[in-house]
């Protein structure tokens, strides 16, 4: 009886430690405990290669916008408060909403021009 119950742990041992070393080959996931960026700026300048953006979660409180830099490959974090974060962060959901390439997001726009008009005239009505 004594021998039955050795061999019953022996073996329920081995089994865990099988378990245990089995388990330590697995994939593992990094999870940040803390925002990827401390110090934000409003404005970023020069063109950029890429961007990402963390959304808040339990490793953060508030979005998060790190942009890598064309000319040296250096990154940069982004305020999502600023203008050019709020322009960004609302592309970024748009194309994630239809589907796309984030990469439209960083291509520069021209500001519209718009036509003078000269005092009294009026625009044609389409006939």
């Amino acid at each position: 009886m004594k021998s039955e119950i050795h061999a019953f742990c022996l073996l329920l041992a081995f089994a865990v430690g099988t378990l245990l070393y089995k388990a330590q080959d697995g994939d593992s996931i990094h999870v940040p405990t803390r925002c990827w960026c401390p110090e934000t700026t409003k404005k970023v300048r020069g063109p950029f290669a890429d961007f990402i953006v963390i959304k808040k979660g339990t490793h953060c409180s508030k979005d998060e916008i790190i942009l890598t830099l064309k000319r040296d490959g250096s990154t940069a974090c982004l305020s999502p408060e600023g203008r050019q974060g709020k322009i960004l962060l609302r592309c970024y959901d748009r194309v994630n909403k239809r589907g796309g390439s984030k990469k439209s997001c960083l291509q520069r726009r021209g500001k519209r021009r718009q036509q003078k008009k000269s005092p009294g005239q009026t625009p044609k009505a389409a006939s």
